[in-house]
């Protein structure tokens, strides 16, 4: 199955979609539960909808780099950069905030036959210094320096089931801010690993590192992070695993408050 990393990324202010990777997956389907069509009913407030669209921030990236260092007559000054969404957390105890996205949407750590030179990761209009993340799951969380927001402050989801309704909210193609719905669809596993939740949502470039939400007693919990879209699946998309997202904030300040 082939998917894309949905952040907006530019080359020298040149904005266009990122390029993916091509894997082969396999599924679960297993049947939906009458407990969970029980949840799902009526569950849908106007509260829910604003507390999840105050909670939603748009992460800009800019980093400037040195290419081809190997060879001195060709090397290039190149700035790139990505816009993407993300999830306000707020830490209680300490009174800051922060955000958690999907890694992609950041610089990269380090840049092949080049050298790093500077970068930036603003949500909204603040600048955020990235405290914690894992290329391998895709998550990171930024600290931000100041600024004043709506976080996101209930517990996250306990569980997902296939044909929980989900919705969320980011910023398609860098744009305003849109909500976005839908269902559980699958898990998407690789040789017995889960990869990604598969979520029957439109999703654009630009919606990478928003947050999805599974509903609870017509509250909103959240359940994952969006990170791909199915090339070859319309209207498919790829949020994190719950228990990696869950996993991610163990040990980090935000910990008590969220688990």
């Amino acid at each position: 199955m082939t998917f894309k990393k949905c952040a907006l990324t530019s080359l020298l202010l040149t904005l266009g979609a990122c390029s993916g990777t091509s894997c082969s997956r396999t599924y679960e389907r297993p049947p939906i539960t009458q407990e969970v069509r029980d949840r799902n009913d009526n569950n849908l407030n106007s509260d829910t909808i604003n507390e999840i669209l105050d909670a939603s921030v748009k992460i800009r990236s800019k980093y400037t780099y040195l290419e081809n260092i190997d060879d001195m007559t060709s090397i290039e000054l190149k700035i790139k950069g990505s816009l993407g969404s993300g999830v306000v957390l707020y830490d209680d105890d300490k009174e800051e905030f922060y955000v958690i996205t999907a890694n992609h949407v950041l610089p990269p750590k380090e840049i092949e036959n080049g050298i790093l030179l500077e970068q930036t990761v603003t949500a909204g209009e603040i600048e955020g210094e990235v405290i914690k993340r894992n290329e391998g799951i895709d998550l990171a969380l930024l600290k931000l320096t100041g600024g004043k927001f709506m976080p996101y402050t209930r517990k996250f989801a306990q569980d997902t089931n296939i044909g929980d309704y989900v919705i969320g909210a980011g910023f398609p193609s860098g744009g305003q801010k849109i909500l976005f719905k839908g269902f559980i669809s699958s898990y998407d596993i690789r040789d017995e690993v889960p990869v990604h939740t598969v979520i029957d949502s439109s999703i654009s470039p630009g919606d990478s590192g928003s947050g999805t939400y599974i509903l609870q007693n017509g509250k909103a919990h959240l359940a994952g992070i969006v990170q791909v879209y199915y090339l070859n699946k319309r209207g498919q998309a790829g949020m994190s695993p719950l228990s990696y997202l869950r996993n991610f904030v163990k040990d980090t300040d935000i910990e008590d408050e969220y688990l």
